[in-house]
C-alpha cells in the first residue's frame, strides 16, 4: 500500500484531515476527515510505503486493543473507502 502523490494529513480544528497539495488541488474538490485509526493507518502507510496489508493489521493490533480479524476488518474499509477517493493504492 502507498498513499498517492499530492495528498497530506494535516490537523485542521481539533480534526485529522487529509488535504489535496500541489497538482491535486485543482483535480481534488474538499478534504477527507479522520477519525483517530484512520489517521493512524494513513500516517503508519506514509511512513511506510509498501506496507503489506497483514503488516499493517499488526502494527493496529501492536497499537490499539483489537483482535486481528477486527483490525483487518476495518483496514479493509478504511483503503476501500481512501483508494475510492485516489489517496491510496495498492
Amino acid at each position: 500500500m502507498k498513499i498517492n502523490d499530492g495528498f497530506v494529513l494535516r490537523e485542521v480544528a481539533g480534526e485529522q484531515v487529509i488535504m489535496p497539495a500541489g497538482e491535486r488541488i485543482s483535480t481534488f474538490d474538499g478534504a477527507v476527515a479522520l477519525n483517530e485509526v484512520s489517521a493512524f493507518i494513513f500516517s503508519t502507510i506514509e511512513a511506510n510505503p509498501g506496507i503489506t496489508f497483514e503488516e499493517m493489521v499488526s502494527k493496529i493490533t501492536d497499537t490499539y486493543e483489537v483482535d486481528a480479524e477486527t483490525a483487518g476488518n476495518d483496514l479493509k474499509n478504511v483503503i476501500n473507502d481512501l483508494a475510492g477517493y485516489g489517496i491510496v493504492s495498492e
